[in-house]
């Protein structure tokens, strides 16, 4: 078995709590060999310090001002030199064993390779033993990756030259730029390999950017509408009505929100745009709107 090069690439904005450890669970892989390469993304907080201190052991780029989650990834994989990219938040942390098992039974023949992970709270506590509630398949397709984000991110490991030749993550479709990301890899017929091993952990706390509700439903329809445009040739029969279906949904989820928020000329636009997308489901939308009124 070869032993690629592996770029490790840490976005971090103000993440000086979680900071050492998301590191620390890198520098100690049984693979080697990595590059570590920390984007520290227009920190005030003792960010800056925590990185110098590991010296040599981390390649640290600056941005003075804060360029966003999506663009500080981008900035790191342009430097990086290894033929495999992998990802980790500053909140995270991985197993000591995370690269070599992925590699390992990963094999040559992927692009990407993903697994699963545990939820963790602030202090590390675990909360959940398995993120893993999707389907479990070996070799994800295009179209699955339509029905919604089966992927980890502190789990992927992608080829370089498989990232560069889609651009990298979508600034655009921030807090979800990572499923976009995977649907253009899938689109342009790059291969998955799921590794059935809980190999890393999630941190949950109150500053997760997934944890706004109508900031995600917003997310996710931007992804469908980027990738629509972006690659509208794979886009048949059913794709399309994957698409059409899930506009609908997130549409029609909006609708809801908007109307419990009081901001009824949002809510009636989310509605005009959930019947467009899906013209029969105004029986069930209304069905929908009557359950959500009594929570």
């Amino acid at each position: 078995m070869t032993t690629p090069l592996i770029s490790v690439i840490i976005p971090v904005r103000n993440a000086a709590k979680y900071l050492n450890a998301a590191i620390d669970s890198v520098l100690a892989q049984t693979y080697r060999p990595i590059e570590v390469i920390c984007i520290n993304d227009g920190s005030t907080d003792a960010t800056g310090s925590i990185l110098s201190g590991y010296g040599d052991r981390i390649r640290v780029i600056e941005n003075t001002k804060p360029t966003g989650v999506s663009a500080a990834r981008n900035r790191g994989i342009a430097v990086a030199t290894g033929e495999w990219i992998a990802f980790l938040d500053a909140d995270d942390v991985w197993d000591p064993d995370k690269l070599a098992v992925q590699l390992n039974k990963g094999e040559t023949e992927a692009d990407i390779i993903h697994s699963n992970a545990r939820i963790i709270d602030e202090k590390g506590a675990i909360q959940k033993e398995s993120m893993q509630e999707g389907p479990k398949i070996a070799n994800l397709t295009f179209v699955d990756l339509l029905e919604g984000n089966w992927l980890f991110l502190l789990t992927v490991m992608v080829r370089r030259t498989a990232i560069n030749a889609v651009g990298g993550f979508n600034t655009k479709c921030p807090p979800a730029e990572d499923w976009a990301l995977w649907l253009s890899l899938a689109a342009a017929g790059y291969r998955f390999r799921y590794v059935n091993a809980i190999l890393g952990s999630y941190r949950r706390h109150g500053e997760n950017a997934s944890s706004n509700e109508d900031r995600m439903l917003q997310a996710e329809l931007n992804v469908y509408n980027e990738i629509h445009n972006k690659y509208p040739t794979v886009f048949g029969r059913r794709e399309g009505w994957i698409y059409h279906e899930h506009i609908s949904r997130l549409h029609a989820r909006l609708a809801i929100n908007k109307s419990h928020q009081k901001k009824i000329g949002q809510g009636l636009f989310h509605y005009i745009l959930s019947i467009a997308y899906k013209p029969h489901s105004l029986n069930a939308w209304i069905n929908q709107l009557a359950h959500g009124s009594k929570q």
